[in-house]
C-alpha cells in the first residue's frame, strides 16, 4: 500500500494583478493612472512610460492590472509579450500582429482597420524576408538603411493605420486612445531589449497612444554603458530620452503579500498575525519573488513541523533567503545541528561555527542592505512570538 503525504498549499510564482486592484495596492495604481492621464493631455505625440524594477519585483502583475483597468474603461489595450518574439529579426511585424488580434468586434470600421493593419504587416514581413532593414535608431542592429523617402513612407502608413484604429474603437476623442503594454523585455538579451524600446519609441510616437514598458533598468543601463563607452549618469540620460516618465516599482513589504498567504495558503488569523509581527519591518523590502520563496519555505516546514514552531520556521526561512550565500556555505553542510543551535543560543553565541556564519551573513548584502540589523530584529521578534505560544 502506498502512502502519500498531504502536500501544503504553496504560493505560486505567478503574476498577482488582483493586489493592485484593491487595498493596499489600489491607491498606487490610481496614482499611476492619474499621472499618465495628465501626461497624455499635456504631451504632443505619444507618451512612453517605463515601469522600472529588478527581476521579481512585480512588473508583470502591475501591467496586467493596468490592462484590466484600461479595458474596464473601454480603452483599446494591447498586451505584447516581447520574449515570445525574441527570434524575430524585427519587433514591428509581431507587435502589429498582436494589435490586429486585439481588435475585436463586428463593426465595419473595425474590420477595415484590421484589413489595413494586415496589409501593412504583410509588407513589413516581406521587407524582413528580403533583408531590407526597417527604420530604427540603432545602426548596430541594421546593416544599412532604407532611403529616407521609404522610411517616412513606412512611418506614415503606420500612422494612418493607427489613426484608423483609434477612430474605429472610440466614438469620442479622448487623451488616451490606445494603450500598448510591453512586458518581458527582461527576458531578452540587453541589446535586443533596447532595440525593441527604440522601435516602440519611434514608430508609435503618435497622438493619443500610450506606451508602457516593463523594464529592468539596471540591465539596460549596463548595456548602454558598454555600447556607448560612457558612465552611469550619461547612460541614465539616454534612458530619459526614451521615457517621458519612469515609475519605480514600490518596495514590497509584508502587507503586500499577506492577502495571498491568507487566501492561497489558508493561514489562520493567528498564524498570519504571528508572521506579521515577525516580518512587518520598514527596512525589510523584498522582491515579490523573494517573498514567495521565503513563505513557501515556512509553509513546507509548517506542514512537517511541531505545533507551536511557526516562529522558528519563519526565522529559519529568513536566514536562508536573506543571505543565501552565507547560509549555503555555513549552515547547509551541518543541517539541523547549526539551525537549532542558532535558534537556541542566539546571535551572541560564542560557538565557532556560528560565529563564522554570522560574520559571513553580515557581509552578504545580495538581498537586503543591512543584513545583520534585519537578522537581529527578526530573531528578537520570532523569539517573542515563540514565548507567547
Amino acid at each position: 500500500m502506498y502512502h502519500f503525504a498531504v502536500m501544503p498549499l504553496l504560493l505560486k510564482d505567478i503574476p498577482a494583478s488582483e493586489y493592485w486592484l484593491r487595498d493596499p495596492g489600489q491607491q498606487d495604481l490610481e496614482d499611476f493612472l492619474n499621472i499618465v492621464r495628465s501626461l497624455s493631455e499635456e504631451t504632443p505625440g505619444n507618451v512612453t512610460v517605463g515601469v522600472i524594477g529588478d527581476w521579481g519585483t512585480g512588473k508583470t502583475s502591475f501591467l496586467l492590472a493596468l490592462q484590466k483597468r484600461f479595458a474596464s474603461e473601454n480603452i483599446p489595450v494591447v498586451y505584447y509579450e516581447a520574449w515570445k518574439f525574441a527570434d524575430d529579426p524585427h519587433p514591428l511585424p509581431s507587435l502589429l500582429k498582436t494589435l490586429e488580434q486585439s481588435l475585436q468586434g463586428p463593426r465595419r470600421s473595425l474590420h477595415q482597420a484590421r484589413e489595413r493593419l494586415g496589409e501593412l504587416i504583410q509588407n513589413l514581413r516581406l521587407s524582413v524576408e528580403l533583408r531590407l532593414p526597417l527604420l530604427t535608431v540603432s545602426a548596430e542592429t541594421d546593416s544599412h538603411f532604407l532611403p529616407a523617402s521609404l522610411q517616412w513612407e513606412l512611418y506614415e502608413k503606420l500612422n494612418r493605420s493607427i489613426e484608423q484604429v483609434l477612430r474605429a474603437t472610440r466614438k469620442t476623442r479622448t487623451p488616451i486612445g490606445l494603450v500598448l503594454l510591453v512586458d518581458d523585455l527582461d527576458r531578452l538579451l540587453p541589446e535586443k531589449a533596447f532595440h525593441v524600446m527604440e522601435v516602440l519609441r519611434f514608430y508609435f510616437d503618435l497622438d493619443r497612444v500610450l506606451v508602457i514598458m516593463g523594464v529592468n533598468d539596471r540591465v539596460i543601463v549596463r548595456h548602454l554603458q558598454k555600447r556607448l563607452d560612457t558612465e552611469d549618469r550619461e547612460a541614465e540620460g539616454f534612458l530619459d530620452k526614451v521615457f517621458h516618465w519612469r515609475y519605480e516599482m514600490p518596495p514590497a513589504r509584508f502587507n503586500r503579500m499577506a492577502f495571498r498567504l491568507q487566501e492561497e495558503a489558508k493561514l489562520s488569523d493567528k498564524e498570519l498575525g504571528i508572521l506579521q509581527e515577525i516580518f512587518e519591518d520598514e527596512y525589510l523590502h523584498l522582491p515579490f519573488r523573494k517573498w514567495i520563496k521565503l513563505f513557501n519555505r515556512i509553509l513546507l516546514h509548517r506542514q512537517r513541523g511541531r505545533q507551536g514552531s511557526l516562529p522558528f520556521w519563519a526565522f529559519l526561512a529568513a536566514v536562508y533567503e536573506l543571505a543565501p550565500g552565507a547560509a549555503r556555505a555555513h549552515l547547509r553542510p551541518f543541517g539541523e545541528i547549526l539551525e537549532n543551535r542558532l535558534w537556541d543560543q542566539g546571535l551572541e553565541s560564542q560557538d565557532a561555527y556560528l560565529q563564522g556564519f554570522l560574520a559571513a551573513y553580515a557581509e552578504d548584502t545580495s538581498v537586503v542592505g543591512h543584513p545583520a540589523r534585519v537578522l537581529q530584529a527578526l530573531y528578537q521578534r520570532a523569539q517573542g512570538q515563540a514565548s507567547r505560544l
